[in-house]
């Protein structure tokens, strides 16, 4: 891979790392206002042949607790919690210091010739020729049986001109084309001898294929049962939603973050 895919991935790299950074510092902060409500003091647990016994510790005494009172357990989730907020606190501090030392990396390597040069490769016509692999160029490129039904309602673009059927599809199009993703539009799967032309057919960066679907009039009765039904042959053949199959509803194309979300959860940028 490279040109601008290349460029895009790197900062997706960058925006990944971060991402993952916010996520846990904000699972921390949750952490720690749970434990900072919890009571004062600590437990110890003895081993007492087969049996335990429970301990209360505040400002150098001790008293015995029972097993089953509120605030033996009230102790432990705050030991249990003691011990999760230690790990994570290295961790998120793990995190912030790779982020800066592949950041000012990627700085290093974003300047000279070189990068110009990659920058108007992008710019090259036929540019796919040279960003994609050979592979993912055969696939894209090559002539597959497409859906012939009323092809004049194509009535959208994607950005890179690939004519589809809604303003839906468009958004989900144009962010695949965006991250760099290979697909093609209602190319037929044949499955039990049933002929099916899902939304997006992609090619993940591993040559396994996804199938996405968009299913927009799911509150039309007859069109969520056909929609059901293409599940269920998708399911004989192999595919199954969470692993190559993506199915997707109008309230998710509403929020461009879902879009990226599902990319970046079923690994196809990389």
């Amino acid at each position: 891979m490279g040109g601008n895919a290349d460029m895009r991935n790197r900062g997706m790299l960058a925006a990944g790392l971060e991402a993952e950074l916010r996520k846990n510092r904000m699972r921390l902060e949750r952490l720690r206002d749970e434990y900072n409500r919890l009571p004062e003091g600590d437990i110890f647990i003895v081993n007492k042949g087969k049996q335990c016994s429970y301990y209360f510790y505040k400002d150098k005494k001790t008293r015995s607790l029972r097993k089953n009172d509120e605030m033996t357990g009230k102790l432990i989730r705050k030991r249990v919690l003691t011990n999760t907020i230690t790990a994570l606190s290295i961790y998120c501090a793990t995190l912030e210091k790779a982020d800066c030392q592949f950041r000012k990396a990627l700085e290093k390597t974003g300047k000279g010739r070189a990068v110009k040069t990659l920058a108007r490769i992008g710019e090259l016509p036929d540019r796919d020729r040279y960003i994609l692999s050979p592979g993912e160029y055969a696939w894209k490129y090559e002539d597959y049986p497409k859906n012939g039904y009323r092809r004049e309602m194509l009535r959208y673009k994607t950005e890179k001109g690939i004519r589809v059927r809604s303003k839906s599809e468009k958004l989900i199009g144009d962010k695949l084309e965006k991250h760099g993703i290979v697909y093609r539009y209602e190319a037929r799967l044949t499955i039990d001898g049933q002929d099916l032309y899902p939304d997006f057919m992609i090619m993940s960066r591993d040559g396994k294929i996804v199938v996405w679907e968009h299913f927009g009039l799911m509150d039309n009765s007859d069109y969520f049962f056909r929609a059901c039904r293409k599940i269920e042959y998708y399911r004989r053949a192999g595919f199954t939603q969470h692993t190559n199959l993506i199915c997707t509803y109008e309230e998710d194309v509403e929020d461009g973050a879902i879009l990226d979300g599902i990319i970046e959860r079923f690994e196809l940028t990389i």
